[in-house]
């Protein structure tokens, strides 16, 4: 049975925040002296959260989907090697993550109230990566097919800023778009996830200046407009919507796209 998301049920959100709230893995010190590594391991009924989560993505129209525990063991260690060109060591069910330099560009920005010159160059320097890293060829985790990369959850809290060095990383490879999504809707989910969760750590004075960096930063009007019919997507299912970005509701919405809409247009 298909259900429309501008009119679903208030069960159905319910549940919806519920797998929202969902986690799927755990990441702790590898020990007390080792301090190379974090230890990744999934939980054992990840698989089947997984299972749910992507159903209900489906039907509420957000476009990211998230890895069965075999398919995430194969596809964040390749990842880590294509993309940042480190590696990463498998220990049995778990993983032993290199530890990056920086700190989450998340913690950055509620640090830096309102932007300020750190957290704009922070800012800059993720969606210049994220550009740079949606022209690499990866293979898709489901059928290994090359395509461009797309990050599937690239929030704010998902890529590492080291502002002493200049350098990002992304990071968390457990999520992936269907391969049959064009490039361009892909990149520019990832764009408007970046946007949207960097907008609820910022004060709404700052939406304008946020929009400004990013999408005139990612630079691509192809994206751009994608972002822009994204956005008028989640405006038309504003109960999905809320899910989708819980962070993003009322006025502060409203707000972003204000602000959202011209600067795309000066996108190129």
């Amino acid at each position: 049975m298909e259900i429309d998301i501008r009119h679903t049920s208030v069960p159905f959100h319910w549940f919806g925040n519920l797998v929202a709230g969902v986690r799927f893995n755990s990441v702790t010190p590898l020990n007390a002296t080792e301090l190379r590594y974090l230890k990744k391991r999934r939980f054992r009924l990840a698989s089947a959260l997984a299972s749910l989560a992507n159903w209900y993505a489906v039907r509420t129209g957000i476009k990211m989907r998230v890895l069965a525990n075999a398919a995430w063991h194969r596809h964040e260690p390749l990842m880590y090697s294509m993309l940042l060109g480190r590696s990463v060591v498998a220990a049995g069910d778990a993983l032993l993550l290199p530890r990056l330099p920086g700190r989450s560009l998340l913690s950055l920005l509620e640090e830096s109230q309102p932007l300020n010159d750190e957290s704009e160059l922070g800012l800059s320097l993720a969606v210049f990566e994220l550009a740079r890293l949606h022209a690499r060829w990866t293979p898709h985790p489901w059928d290994g097919k090359l395509q461009r990369f797309s990050h599937a959850d690239a929030t704010v809290g998902n890529v590492l800023v080291d502002l002493e060095r200049e350098c990002v990383h992304w990071i968390d490879f457990e999520t992936t778009h269907e391969p049959s999504l064009p490039a361009p809707v892909r990149h520019a989910d990832d764009l408007l996830t970046l946007l949207c969760s960097a907008a609820v750590a910022v004060e709404t004075e700052s939406l304008p200046r946020l929009c400004q960096i990013l999408l005139q930063g990612y630079s691509s009007r192809p994206v751009a407009e994608a972002m822009l019919k994204l956005i008028d997507s989640w405006e038309k299912s504003p109960a999905a919507r809320q899910l989708a970005f819980p962070g993003l509701k009322g006025p502060r919405w409203s707000l972003l796209c204000q602000a959202a809409f011209p600067a795309a247009c000066r996108s190129d």
